[in-house]
């Protein structure tokens, strides 16, 4: 498969429901693939109470089993958290016991949704891939940059490269009338 269809059919995945699920479509390195990495150490911890800030609390109760490596919250640049954690394990093995008692299980009365994360991915790196897609869908899959607001363009057009961009194609339009190449 081509990369441009191969992102394309990502971007088309990308926030995408199935049967009550929302789809999140990362790259997965073909070298990381082996039989002993075919299978998740990570876990995707979702529908957390938009309150709920409390890491220590988190880790306490993904590590009453199996002590996890990495747990972290997902938090935006503005530290508000988005809803989600990723708690990595030793081993797959590890993470699957962990996915099948925890899922459906009950944080301050929100009932949470435990799944598995992509395989050969680290924690941290999967945190960040998630945190990126659900700003991407967040902002209608424009990009991983937020849209400018009108005081970011107004602020950015006192530069004189942006002045000089914006007018190229007037001042070339009134050169041409009067017969001048600019």
């Amino acid at each position: 498969m081509k990369k441009d269809s191969a992102a394309k059919a990502r971007l088309d995945l990308l926030g995408k429901q199935l049967d009550g699920n929302v789809l999140f479509a990362q790259w997965m390195d073909i070298n990381q693939l082996s039989p002993d990495h075919i299978h998740s150490r990570c876990l995707c911890v979702e529908n957390l109470p938009a309150d709920y800030i409390d890491a220590e609390d988190i880790m306490k109760t993904f590590s009453s089993k199996y002590k996890a490596v990495f747990c972290q919250l997902a938090q935006d640049e503005d530290s508000s958290v988005d809803g989600f954690a990723v708690i990595e394990y030793e081993t797959a093995e590890q993470a699957e016991e962990v996915q099948q008692g925890a899922d459906g299980l009950t944080i301050k009365g929100k009932r949470v949704r435990v799944s598995y994360c992509a395989p050969g991915a680290p924690g941290r790196g999967t945190l960040a891939t998630l945190i990126a897609a659900q700003r991407m869908m967040r902002n209608n899959r424009k990009g991983l940059l937020p849209e400018p607001n009108a005081a970011q363009i107004m602020k950015s057009l006192n530069t004189p490269a942006m002045l000089q961009m914006l007018l190229q194609p007037q001042l070339r339009g009134c050169a041409n009338k009067l017969g001048k190449p600019f």
